[in-house]
């Protein structure tokens, strides 16, 4: 408790120097319409409509759907198992979370030393899926450095392809659809969320945590097959933007 109260202390004023440092931002968004429309299942409808329309934006929803339920599937039994191995504890997922989240940021530090070349973006973003499985259902397998060390690469990976989804997509759509299909977007990630969840702890009753892990990141791999890969002639128009 000792160990975790100042992590969470930091935690609380990290949000609170964001909040105050965008606060200090000063721009004249002309670009964004004034006459904003309150939210409604009408808005909300108009936007899985667009999503809909464009069988590209779908696929990609789709996808990220079943990635959010499996990604987090996982990460809800990671504490689990390490608290069930004698040799890791809850300090050891500390340190898998630390260079998890070390790899993350210097993934996205050098999306700004190097530009992807825009017809190998899609290219790029599959293999990062299908790489970001294999380390999420294998790493638990391996030695605890290893497993450090394929976190860290793990990082770097999803970095590069959350940048890659979101940059292209947010070019993509047009300005006043954005809104509708990012609140749409992020409906059907947070729906996987929770979705993933309870099937990581019901499956986790019957099952041990690690082969849970590996199921989940099997259904993923598979899904990025049947649905990105198979799909691909209507996404590359959308990854493969020069952004």
């Amino acid at each position: 408790l000792l160990f975790f109260s100042p992590l969470f202390l930091f935690n609380a004023f990290s949000f609170l120097f964001a909040a105050i440092c965008e606060m200090q931002i000063k721009i004249d968004e002309s670009h964004v319409k004034k006459d904003v429309e309150p939210f409604s299942f009408r808005v909300f409808k108009n936007g899985y409509s667009y999503i809909k329309s464009e069988k590209g934006l779908l696929i990609i929803t789709v996808y990220f759907f079943i990635k959010t339920l499996t990604s987090f599937g996982v990460s809800t039994l990671l504490i689990p198992y390490c608290k069930s191995v004698p040799t890791l504890g809850v300090m050891a997922y500390s340190y898998v979370a630390a260079v998890n989240v070390a790899g993350r940021l210097i993934g996205s530090g050098l999306q700004y030393k190097f530009k992807y070349p825009a017809k190998k973006k899609f290219a790029i973003a599959m293999v990062s899926y299908v790489a970001i499985s294999a380390i999420d259902g294998g790493a638990l397998y391996t030695p605890f450095a290893v497993i450090l060390f394929l976190f860290f690469i793990e990082g770097l990976l999803s970095a590069t392809s959350y940048n890659i989804r979101l940059s292209t997509t947010q070019s993509y759509v047009p300005e006043e659809f954005r809104g509708r299909f990012n609140g749409c977007f992020q409906m059907f990630g947070n729906t996987g969320v929770i979705i993933g969840v309870l099937i990581a702890g019901a499956a986790s009753k019957f099952f041990s945590l690690r082969s849970v892990i590996v199921g989940l990141m099997l259904l993923c791999i598979a899904g990025t097959f049947a649905v990105m890969y198979k799909g691909r002639r209507y996404v590359k128009p959308i990854y493969n933007r020069d952004v």
